[in-house]
């Protein structure tokens, strides 16, 4: 879930950029701080296995396994791979927000749309307005429900796995809309004895069992039609045209909460994913090796041959001892990639 923060970021406030880079809520910290600390375990680990334990001939054969590893994982096009991947990702969580549709445009034109010349029929034409968009919250509710944890918390949809309500029937779950305080507030119900007969029927025909089968989040809209249309006939709505505008507005919404499945059911290849986790993995893997400082190339060498053998020297080099084993360089490739 996206984490707004820019509201809280102010640019002319002092180290207002340091401020932001260490935000932890929603952060790449919060995301990856369990995986980088595994990291620099097993950087550690290998650090002290080639520094304190290894014996010389075997810290030779090391030596000559990171070179390898080195020179090859730069050949691998991590990058562009990872690129590709993550603009698929980002394109798709940016076209499935810009989908989810808003309240807004529907209660701003059954406000200017439906609405009676004649005094004895403004009543009717707010009872009208009000559960036209009442249908409208419905059928929103109903398809988010399907796709959105936080909308499941909202209305009590979620239970603990160990109670025996675990598994909530279709009835149990409209029920628990009808519930809500703002729902009670401001509509008093969603959805009514009558309409709950409707999807009991749907789910007859669908025959799924009162556990299985999801309310269509189309039916509301479709009652929202109904409803529009007999306040063409009345009156309500002065013509045809503007009776056309509403349906529109209803088409729209439907269409959009049905992107919004479609995204939803319909995930990115598992053979996309698949081939770039393995290959993020097996980068790290090379990172853990290759990124370990050998003793000849930074001027770590506390050897001296002595009689055809090497031989401990002792020598101030406690400093680059102490960055031997910390993974610096490893670090930012582990959090960028």
């Amino acid at each position: 879930m996206a984490v707004s923060y820019a509201s809280n970021i102010y640019t002319k406030e002092k180290l207002f950029f340091l401020k932001l880079l260490f935000r932890w809520n929603g952060s790449v910290w919060q995301l990856l701080w369990v995986d980088f600390l595994f990291f620099v375990l097993a950087y550690v680990s290998l650090a002290v296995l080639y520094h304190q334990l290894l014996s010389s001939t075997r810290r030779i054969t090391f030596e000559a396994v990171i070179r390898s590893i080195g020179s090859i994982r730069t050949s691998v096009p991590l990058s562009f791979m990872l690129g590709f991947f993550v603009s698929s990702v980002l394109s798709r969580w940016w076209s499935m927000c810009m989908a989810i549709p808003w309240m807004h445009a529907p209660a701003f034109y059954a406000q200017g749309l439906i609405e009676s010349c004649h005094k004895s029929k403004s009543d009717i034409a707010r009872k009208v307005r009000i559960t036209v968009l009442r249908y409208f919250n419905l059928a929103w509710i109903l398809m988010m429900a399907t796709i959105s944890l936080h909308i499941k918390h909202r209305f009590g949809f979620m239970r603990p796995k160990n109670t025996r309500e675990f598994k909530l029937t279709w009835r149990q779950r409209l029920e628990l809309i009808n519930s809500d305080a703002k729902v009670q507030k401001y509509f008093g119900k969603l959805i009514t004895e009558e309409e709950m007969q409707v999807f009991a029927r749907s789910a007859e025909l669908s025959k799924d069992t009162d556990w299985t089968y999801t309310p269509e989040y189309w039916l509301p809209l479709g009652w929202a039609n109904r409803i529009m249309r007999r306040a063409k006939n009345i009156g309500c709505i002065a013509d045809e045209r503007q009776f056309l505008w509403m349906v529109t507005i209803a088409q729209n919404f439907r269409n959009d909460l049905g992107i919004v499945w479609t995204y939803s059911e319909f995930n990115i290849p598992l053979v996309y994913t698949q081939v770039a986790v393995t290959a993020v993995y097996i980068f790290l893997f090379s990172t853990l090796l290759s990124t370990q400082l050998i003793e000849s190339e930074v001027g770590l060498d506390r050897h001296s041959l002595v009689n055809g053998s090497r031989v401990d020297e002792p020598g101030s080099t406690t400093g680059v001892e102490v960055l031997s084993h910390i993974p610096i360089l490893g670090s930012l490739e582990f959090i960028f990639y």
